[in-house]
């Protein structure tokens, strides 16, 4: 009907109607059988994404949840549902914050105050999928049951490093877990799907740097909210995750996906992880 995929993180909330915070999932609900959350959250004054008091982004809603995870509880916001799905932005990990990516997902609008939060935008459509949407990811999960003290890979991150030494060498990120859980680095005070409707990269997205269930480390404090970095997706599957392609069909990715070298410099290669994670990088795919 719309002709395009939704934003990464986009829309119009508090305070003095900030623009671009909410996840594309919210404009999705009238297709998940949530029409009327959508309009609810739509009418009346703005509200934050994360705004614990507002019924219409509470309650369990468990079509965003993975069978495989059990949500630990969630002590910031007891109101707010967990959800384990995020959008991809493909190799994008300076600005996936703010702006476009290589991946099908990105930011719609400036963080300004902005009362229409129209533009410019970042839809991308299927004309925009160059490499074919068979070959394009889409959508993925990341595991929910970890806590702070467990120092679990799945659904979590570490801090702090600062996006261009991560970009030019993500092998960085890939040092800090060993066998499932953090061996270095200071683990957010925050799992990646306890916001469900806040569409910054921690909470709302997904790198094809790193294959599955590999650490995730981003520049910035103990609150993850405003920064760019390596967010890898996860899951309590043996050995790998499932992702949705931008056509529609489910591939299980597996932990051992070539990923080239990460994507380092200088000789940057992404392999066909990043290939999937790319709209219109002219990649060739083969067989995963």
């Amino acid at each position: 009907m719309h002709a395009r995929f939704p934003y990464l993180r986009g829309g119009r909330n508090n305070p003095s109607l900030r623009c671009g915070d909410y996840h594309g999932l919210v404009p999705t609900l009238p297709f998940l059988e949530g029409g009327s959350r959508y309009a609810e959250i739509e009418s009346g004054s703005p509200r934050n994404p994360y705004d614990n008091a507002f019924v219409s982004l509470s309650g369990r809603m468990q079509v965003l949840l993975c069978p495989s995870s059990n949500p630990p509880q969630n002590y910031r916001y007891p109101n707010l549902p967990y959800r384990s799905y995020h959008f991809s932005v493909g190799t994008t990990i300076i600005n996936n914050y703010a702006g476009d990516t290589e991946g099908l997902f990105a930011y719609q609008s400036p963080g300004a105050v902005n009362p229409t939060c129209i533009g410019p935008s970042t839809h991308k459509g299927f004309k925009d999928i160059i490499d074919g949407s068979s070959n394009t990811v889409a959508v993925s999960e990341k595991g929910l049951r970890g806590d702070m003290a467990s120092r679990m890979v799945a659904g979590q991150s570490v801090y702090s490093y600062t996006t261009a030494s991560l970009d030019s060498n993500p092998a960085i990120c890939l040092a800090t877990a060993q066998n499932g859980r953090y061996i270095s680095g200071t683990v957010a005070d925050w799992t990646a799907g306890n916001l469900w409707s806040f569409g910054h990269p921690h909470w709302g997205a997904f790198t094809t740097r790193l294959p599955p269930n590999s650490p995730s480390c981003y520049e910035g404090s103990s609150n993850p909210s405003n920064f760019s970095g390596i967010f890898s997706t996860s899951s309590f599957h043996p050995g790998g995750a499932l992702a949705s392609m931008a056509d529609g069909s489910v591939r299980f990715i597996t932990s051992n996906i070539d990923c080239g070298n990460y994507g380092a410099t200088p000789n940057r290669n992404y392999g066909i992880w990043g290939a999937l994670g790319t709209i219109n990088g002219g990649e060739a795919i083969g067989d995963f």
